[in-house]
């Protein structure tokens, strides 16, 4: 799963940042259903590989993705592509 295309603002009083209209790719190999499971915007495994073909990390990367555990290898870290963990 991907969670990308967000949009928000961060909330000062409580410290955290409030994410609106994101876009889910959802991919699941072991399911008949590839696209769409997460809503008309999820492209599935499609939609991940679109993605992260064109990404480039930032700082918001790091405030995201701050206590998620990632594999230490992944087919994107072997083409080079950042990720963050």
């Amino acid at each position: 799963m991907l969670i990308c295309d967000l949009q928000g603002v961060y909330d000062n009083t409580d410290k955290l940042l409030r994410f609106t209209d994101p876009v889910i790719h959802y991919h699941d190999i072991k399911k008949k259903e590839k696209r769409g499971v997460c809503g008309r915007t999820d492209l599935g495994q499609k939609g991940i590989w679109g993605f992260f073909r064109t990404h480039r990390c930032n700082g918001l990367c790091d405030l995201v993705t701050k206590g998620f555990i990632t594999p230490t290898e992944s087919s994107f870290k072997r083409r080079k592509v950042c990720i963050r963990p």
